[in-house]
């Protein structure tokens, strides 16, 4: 009688398969497949392993402290029209990123750069005095935007009225007019220019147009804030 109940159903929160096969064990409702001697999680084969909930738990018995925590996959809760298969690369990379190819296959990628639009770089150069003028700054590249330009008095030009403009060649004050400066400043005078100008499908090179006058000194500094959206 007491095998033929346990083949119906036991009374036992412990099954075990075999003499020394593992046991089945129910705690507090849940599903648990132990060693023969009930100390440790034995392992389950399956051809197909599926869950009939939203989420599988990877260690689920954590002690959720110190570096002791569950991890959980989940199903988003909307927006599924079909059921997806995920397939994993065969081997990892290090430093990649997964990428799918629309239809759940999986690959490992090299992470792109960030769009240089981001990131605002700057330029310098520094004008003297005896500089023949126009002076070649530096090149922006195609498509590039100017947000600032300034000339930073390090050396104070010794002729009155001592200027610059800040350009390219046929338009030299595209991005600062002479107007808006004055080399026989102060050391450490900063000024300073917002052009607003929109990107040009070219490089350009910049010149400073430089009016010294009959200085014997005199030194500052250029520079440009800009960045390359392309």
């Amino acid at each position: 009688m007491a095998i033929f109940m346990d083949l119906k159903g036991t009374s036992q929160n412990i099954l075990q398969l075999g003499k020394y096969g593992p046991k089945v064990k129910n705690v507090s409702g849940a599903f648990q497949l132990r060693d023969s001697g009930d100390l440790n999680f034995a392992d389950l084969t399956a051809a197909v392993l599926k869950a009939a909930s939203d989420t599988i738990e990877l260690n689920s018995d954590a002690a959720s402290s110190g570096a002791d925590w569950v991890m959980t996959l989940a199903r988003p809760a909307s927006g599924m029209t079909a059921a997806v298969t995920y397939t994993l690369p065969a081997t990892p990379t290090n430093g990649y990123v997964l990428q799918t190819d629309g239809s759940g296959n999986l690959s490992w990628v090299s992470p792109s750069t960030p769009a240089a639009s981001n990131v605002v770089l700057t330029d310098s150069t520094t004008i003297g005095f005896g500089a023949s003028s126009p002076v070649s700054l530096f090149t922006l590249p195609a498509n590039a935007v100017v947000h600032k330009v300034q000339v930073i008095v390090d050396t104070a030009f010794d002729d009155v009225g001592a200027t610059l403009d800040i350009g390219i060649s046929g338009t030299v004050d595209k991005y600062m007019t002479y107007a808006q400066n004055d080399l026989a400043g102060t050391p450490k005078d900063v000024y300073e220019s917002v052009p607003g100008e929109q990107p040009v499908g070219s490089t350009e090179a910049l010149i400073g147009t430089l009016s010294a006058g009959s200085s014997t000194v005199g030194s500052v500094r250029v520079i440009v804030h800009y960045s390359n959206p392309a």
